[in-house]
């Protein structure tokens, strides 16, 4: 499911995380994450009803999470139908629809993470901030010493450490399998209840936009302003010259938010809902990048 691109983008062959370049995007550009699309917990019903908030947007980017790639075949098949309405009602409005992987969908896009305004802006799920991708995840709880020593083989010394790790949570996010039945309901319950997957779920959010700022400074020292889901926790964090949006998600009970990039400014808007449709709702925040 490539996306069709016009600018520049660095990339290695079929094994390689690409960055997109979103310069030569159609703007505004209107980034969104986790939609979840299918799930049982999503907030979006059909997506005729969420067309609304891509009302004035060139380009929407999907900042991973958009569809369930990792589920069982009737769950994927149905996430897919909606991914793929979804395509087809954006092309039909004229909207340029990018995608980039997340956890939940980490097969079949091409790109791992997104520049703009030469590098000002980062855009990317948030799985590549956390080394273990998922840590509150049943199954990375299951799996976790299995992929803390996963990693792409065949990785020249010389590669960009960005480009590295995002490698490397591509191939972890890929390896995650899902809990056997066979295990039995109570091994399963254990695994959702257990209270270290409590733990991990509020370091997640307590901790979010410090690791957020710290892999800013360590993989992409340049940019100002770094754009992510993943943890599902809507929030806009500021320290010094740097900000920190989390544009949360479209599923129960969480929040969402929609930032709005062109020219140098990125715009952060609250969406609401109401009789059935998503909207654009009050400013959030406006980060001026001169």
């Amino acid at each position: 499911m490539p996306s069709s691109i016009a600018c520049q983008q660095r990339e290695g062959g079929d094994l390689w995380a690409v960055i997109l370049d979103l310069d030569c995007a159609p703007p505004p550009i209107r980034v969104v994450s986790d939609l979840h699309l299918g799930h049982p917990k999503s907030r979006i019903g059909g997506v005729e009803g969420w067309l609304p908030l891509t009302e004035g947007a060139g380009t929407v980017l999907f900042n991973g999470d958009t569809w369930e790639g990792r589920v069982k075949e009737r769950a994927h098949l149905a996430s897919r139908a909606k991914l793929e309405q979804l395509q087809a009602a954006l092309a039909r409005r004229g909207v340029q629809a990018l995608f980039l992987e997340g956890n939940h969908d980490p097969f079949g896009w091409e790109h791992s993470l997104a520049t703009f305004g030469a590098g000002q802006v980062v855009v990317t799920h948030g799985h590549a901030v956390l080394e273990e991708v998922s840590p509150w995840s049943r199954e990375v709880i299951w799996q976790r010493e299995a992929l803390r020593s996963l990693g792409p083989e065949g990785l020249p010394a010389s590669l960009d450490p960005l480009l590295r790790r995002l490698q490397e949570t591509r191939a972890r996010a890929r390896a995650i399998k899902p809990l056997s039945r066979e295990r039995g309901m109570g091994f399963r319950l254990w695994q959702r209840f257990r209270p270290d997957r409590q733990w991990q779920i509020f370091l997640a959010i307590a901790q979010g936009s410090r690791r957020a700022m710290q892999f800013l400074q360590h993989f992409a020292p340049e940019a100002r302003v770094m754009l992510s889901g993943h943890t599902h926790w809507a929030s806009v964090f500021q320290q010094g010259s740097r900000s920190i949006v989390n544009t949360g998600a479209f599923t129960v009970p969480s929040r969402s938010l929609v930032v709005d990039l062109q020219g140098s400014l990125v715009r952060v808007r609250e969406v609401e809902r109401a009789g059935g449709e998503f909207r654009l709702g009050r400013d959030r925040a406006e980060i001026d990048l001169d």
